[in-house]
């Protein structure tokens, strides 16, 4: 699919892969196209992208409020941007497994802009599922059956 300059591809699963875009530059079309990509995909991937702290942060307002992360360290000059940090020897995932981000929060963010510094040659990969499809791939004896279930999230 093609919208504007925008050339956006489906990924696997959730996500799609949108180029044809400079982030620090964006179109207010593009910005929706964008809005309604992650509205409808879950995900949205962008490579090769240069942005600078300050533009990361003007990247992620015009898509929503910014929700600053209350457990990871801030960069001291922009509290905006937190640290998602590995040292070497980490071999597990940040959270140790599959997890929601800020499920516990009364209103969730939007999403997060990731931006990656620095990369090792393999592994490092950030992995998403698509709960919704999870869902509508139950029977509906599951559905049924974990209807009236309600879920604690707590932080």
């Amino acid at each position: 699919m093609t919208t504007a300059t925008l050339d956006i591809r489906a990924t696997g699963g959730c996500g799609a892969q949108i180029d044809g875009v400079d982030l620090t530059r964006a179109s207010e079309a593009e910005i929706a196209a964008i809005k309604e990509v992650v509205a409808q995909r879950g995900v949205a991937f962008f490579h090769d992208q240069m942005m600078s702290p300050e533009a990361q942060i003007a990247f992620a307002r015009r898509l929503a409020p910014i929700v600053v992360n209350r457990y990871f360290p801030k960069t001291e000059k922009y509290p905006e941007i937190a640290k998602v940090e590995k040292t070497e020897d980490q071999k597990t995932n940040i959270g140790g497994g599959w997890h929601t981000d800020h499920s516990y929060d009364e209103a969730p963010a939007m999403g997060s802009v990731l931006l990656a510094i620095q990369t090792p040659p393999s592994g490092g990969d950030t992995l998403f599922a698509d709960m919704y499809a999870a869902y509508e791939g139950l029977s509906d004896e599951l559905k049924a059956r974990i209807a009236p279930l309600k879920a604690h999230h707590a932080s």
